[in-house]
């Protein structure tokens, strides 16, 4: 499988460790692929995954603008990452409709699937390596 590591990301974007901590350790770990989870790591890894060994960097959106927060940085994070993914087709039409953007760069992923434990983890892990060209090692 690829392996994979968590990378904690302080809250308040402001904050200077997202500076000083944040970026270097992204780019000391050499990832292949960023997948961010929250709403200050998306913008981070949006802004700064071409300066790590990324191939690529997937934004995964989770509410329909519930939070004003992303209005200020407008759609340049969003078109800065590789890939969005929206976890309903709701959440999809908001970014289409707050952001403009394309409709091809966004990819519904419910999180809600009842059959999750069902997916082969070690098939899905070579298909995304494969398809980024990323080193295929297992999870740690």
């Amino acid at each position: 499988g690829i392996r994979w590591e968590i990378i904690e990301v302080p809250w308040a974007f402001a904050h200077l460790k997202v500076l000083t901590e944040t970026i270097p350790s992204l780019r000391k770990k050499k990832p292949d692929i960023i997948l961010s989870h929250c709403l200050t790591a998306n913008i981070i890894c949006a802004l700064f995954w071409r300066f790590t060994s990324a191939k690529a960097c997937f934004w995964w959106q989770h509410d329909e603008g519930i939070s004003s927060y992303f209005i200020r940085f407008g759609k340049i994070p969003f078109l800065l990452s590789t890939q969005i993914i929206a976890v309903s087709q709701a959440v999809k039409t908001y970014l289409l409709n707050q952001y403009t953007l394309p409709s091809l760069k966004i990819k519904v992923i419910p999180t809600g699937v009842d059959n999750y434990n069902c997916v082969d983890k070690t098939v899905f892990r070579k298909i995304l390596a494969k398809k980024y060209n990323a080193r295929e090692t297992t999870p740690y």
